[in-house]
This record gives C-alpha cells, structure tokens and sequence, in this order.
C-alpha cells in the first residue's frame, strides 16, 4: 500500500497531527502563540509563569468580547522585568494582526516617550515576518509600502499598527481597535513629579482614550510607581464616576504570603528566591510597594515600613513560649482623647513573634474594666494579662482596680510602669524585631482584624502618626514578652497580682 503518507512539512503520521493540533491552539490561543512563534534567541526558552497563563487568559477573553461587539478596560499590574510588556505590548499586536485580520484592526502602542513604544513595534515586525507566523497565518503578511517602526500595516487588511508616545500630537485623526498604554512612567524622578504625573493623565484622558473605535480593546500596562499615577487615578475615578470605564484590575504581586508566614514568590521559574529578596533589599519599602507589591503607598513616614508586618488569617502554628495583652489606658471616652489600646503578642520557642490582635476604643474609665475581662475571656487563661500604670503611689490604684475582676476568674495579671522617653524609643524594639522578620524574608505575622489597617497606617507614618496609642499597646506586649519591662513592688490584698 506504499509508504507513510506525508501531512505537513515533511512531517508523518502522530508527529503531523500534533503538529496540525499545535497550529490549531496557536492560531486562537495567545499563550499557544506565544509559545509557537517565541523568538528569545539562543539560551532563551519560553518561561511560563501563572502571571503570565493569567495576562494571557484575559487578552483571549478581551479578543473574544471583541468579536461579540463588547469594549474591555483592563489593568495589568505586574513588577519589572516578568514579560507583562513582552506578552502585551510585542506578542499580543502580532496576534492580533493575525487572528483578526479580516476586521481591520488598527493599534495602537504607547510608551512614556515614542522610542519605547517604537521598540514593541519593530519587536512586533519581527514576530509578524517570521516563517513560523507565516504557517499559521498564510497570506497573513506586511504590507511593504508600510514598513516603518512607527506606522506598518498588513496586507489585504486597513488596519495598522502605531507606535506614539503618551504626549505624542501624532494621534489626531487616527483611531485604535485595540489601544495598549505601555509604563506611563521611565523613572523615579518621572513617577515624584507632579507636572509629570498631570501630562500623563492629561494625555491618556485627551490623547488616547478619545482614540478608541466605538468597540475596542484598552490594556493598560505597567509597573504602578506612584499613589498618585496614571493608573491609580484610573482606579480612583471608577469608584467617583460610575460613568467612567469599568477596568479590569489583572494584579500579579512579587510575593503573597503563605499560612505559615513564608513567601511564596511570582516567578521562581525565571527568578530565585535570592533575586526577590535582594531586590527588596535594594528598594526602599516605600518603593518596593509599588513596584514589587504592585500596590504603591503615601511616602508619609520615614521610620518603619508596613512592609514589615505580614498578615495572616490565623497565628502561626508552634511552640508559644509566651502570651501577653498588654493594655494602654486612657483617662477619658472624650473625641479628641487617646485611646483604650491592647495589644496580643505571642513567642515562639524559635524566637520569632506573632501580634495576635489589637483593640482600640474610646471609652470610659468604668468601661474599660468590662472590655479587659470580654477580652480575657477571648483570649484564654494562657494569655497574660498587662496594664499599665503612671509612676508614683497614686498611680497604682486605678489599674489595681482592673486587675480584681480578673484575678477573680483565675487570669494572671502584671502591672508595670507606663515607659518613658521618645516614642521611637519606645516603639524600637517591635519594630526592629519586625525588621529583622521581613529581612528573613518574610515579615512579623500580625492576625488580619477590623484595626489592622490603622496599626499598618500609623506604623508608615511613624515617628509621628495620628494617633499612637496601638504601636505603644502592641510594643508594650512585645517588651513583655521579652523581659524588657521594669519591675515595681506587689500590690498587696492577698490576691495573686504581681507587679513587674
């Protein structure tokens, strides 16, 4: 019956059809294309990350919404050098050039400056001219009278490619089916400017937006270096204006924090362990927010970092060697007071600490006594219970009052003196002990709950927060657990209440 019957390039039987399969995905696939037409050079293979399964996944929903006469808006977050401007900005216009040829779609590219998006484009060319793209696209090629790096277009097909720049004048009169904003920003000298920061938007809401067809596809791309940049503004005016375009927020952190309160890292597959944790020894945490966590903050404080800290939904599991709420009493329920602060810290027999919760309210000095002993009886007869009290004689009755209820249903009570001296001084100790944690490369774990958020708040605007009182409760709770504190003379009564 005669030989194996060739199928497709030289190929035969089982080798033939999987090639034809290959083809199949590449054609309606990005991932797949990606993967079918990678051009890295020698010693280059195509690493997959599930950021980039993740980007990839949305461009194919994008492109099928498209097709169905529905516009996407997405956000693409994700830290430097992990392929986002690879996949978006260089593999996604060359599969779409393909994949859509017989609607015309028109792109366009944009960089902070013209020369970036420039460089996506003759990337893009590159992709578009190669023998691998031309098998699954036959027919599907440049147009040879558009050949330049800043406009190019396909044969058989109206639409084009451009590459401008954010503030680029060459928009006018042009449209984009599919519109890709690539790094509003070059720089940390670009992303501290205001002036800089008020162009960029001004030309995204002027220059670009007013470019898109009346179904189109917006990818905005980028690393978010500023609180105030072009896509937290974005974020911001979706939540004032419901008639603004509802974007999609596609966020891939450096790290998420594992239940054990490790890291689990992004890309292990391209990068290290020790690349993550040298970068973010590199960074300021106030840098690394945004760009490695992809979540920028306010540059408030200069004496701590919320970086430190490492929230976990339970304590971490281990041998607790010590227990303590430590409680920081104000006098009064009034507005404008402190407030009623505790704070839980728990040791391990490996050294490290867990804060284990945090309380904060503005109550009177005859409720504070119900709110310790709701708390004890949360916490457990394990947890020790501290409360702090003014030097002198007089300063003792007060928190010897608490304690009684509390010694009366079996808990252990300290009392110790109210510390002294500068605040930092007095917050030292937890925050380096925080420190060091995050060095490891993790952070101290602190249990999520309802006044997190504030304590994290006021640990970036230390040394001088809106209010102190849980960075004084949760370093007291740390100084007990570590022995720091400075003993008094027992409070007698006979009752089992020492004073330390």
């Amino acid at each position: 019956m005669g030989g194996p019957v060739t199928l497709l390039g030289g190929l035969t039987g089982a080798d033939a059809m999987a090639a034809q399969v290959q083809r199949y995905r590449a054609r309606r696939r990005m991932i797949d294309f990606m993967a079918a037409t990678w051009n890295g050079g020698p010693g280059a293979p195509f690493i997959v990350g599930r950021h980039t399964l993740g980007i990839c996944a949305a461009l194919d929903r994008a492109i099928a919404q498209l097709k169905r006469g529905v516009s996407t808006y997405m956000l693409i977050r994700v830290p430097f050098r992990h392929g986002k401007s690879l996949a978006v900005s260089t593999y996604f216009p060359s599969f779409a050039l393909g994949h859509l040829h017989g609607l015309d779609p028109d792109i366009m590219l944009v960089g902070c400056d013209a020369s970036l998006a420039v460089g996506f484009s003759r990337e893009a060319q590159a992709i578009v001219s190669s023998d691998e793209y031309g098998r699954l696209f036959p027919g599907v090629r440049i147009n040879r009278k558009y050949t330049g790096s800043e406009e190019w277009g396909m044969d058989g097909s109206r639409g084009k490619l451009r590459a401008v720049g954010f503030e680029s004048k060459r928009m006018t009169g042009r449209g984009a089916t599919i519109l890709i904003p690539d790094d509003w920003c070059g720089s940390r000298e670009e992303a501290e400017s205001p002036t800089i920061r008020d162009a960029r938007w001004d030309g995204l809401r002027n220059n670009l937006m007013t470019r898109r067809a009346p179904v189109s596809i917006v990818a905005i791309v980028g690393t978010p270096w500023h609180i105030d940049g072009v896509q937290e503004r974005i974020l911001k005016e979706m939540k004032g204006n419901p008639e603004f375009p509802q974007f999609e927020t596609i966020s891939y952190p450096a790290r998420t924090a594992r239940p054990d309160g490790t890291w689990e890292y992004l890309f292990p597959e391209r990068f290290g362990e020790k690349w993550y944790r040298e970068m973010y020894a590199t960074l300021t945490p106030y840098e690394a927010a945004g760009l490695l966590d992809v979540n920028p903050v306010a540059a408030s404080g200069n004496m701590a970092s919320r970086l430190w800290f490492l929230r976990v939904p339970a304590p971490p599991t281990g041998t607790v060697v010590k227990d303590v709420r430590y409680w920081d009493c104000a006098a009064t329920a009034k507005r404008t007071s402190d407030y009623t602060a505790s704070g839980r810290v728990l040791k391990y027999n490996d050294g490290k600490e867990c804060i284990a919760g945090i309380t904060l309210d503005r109550i009177n000095y005859a409720q504070i006594g119900d709110a310790m002993l709701a708390q004890a009886r949360t916490d457990g007869r394990q947890t020790e219970i501290w409360i702090e009290f003014e030097k002198g004689s007089m300063g003792l009755i007060g928190p010897a009052e608490l304690a009684r209820p509390l010694i009366g249903e079996g808990y252990t009570v300290m009392l110790c003196k109210r510390p002294t001296g500068p605040k930092h001084t007095i917050w030292n100790g937890m925050l380096t002990a925080a420190w060091q944690m995050h060095g490891r490369g993790a952070g101290m774990p602190i249990v999520d709950g309802p006044n997190v958020d504030g304590f994290l708040a006021n640990v970036d605007a230390a040394p001088s927060p809106a209010h102190d009182d849980d960075l004084d409760a949760v370093s007291g709770a740390h100084n007990a657990v570590n022995g720091l504190l400075e003993s008094e003379a027992a409070v007698g009564g006979g009752m089992r209440m020492q004073v330390r």
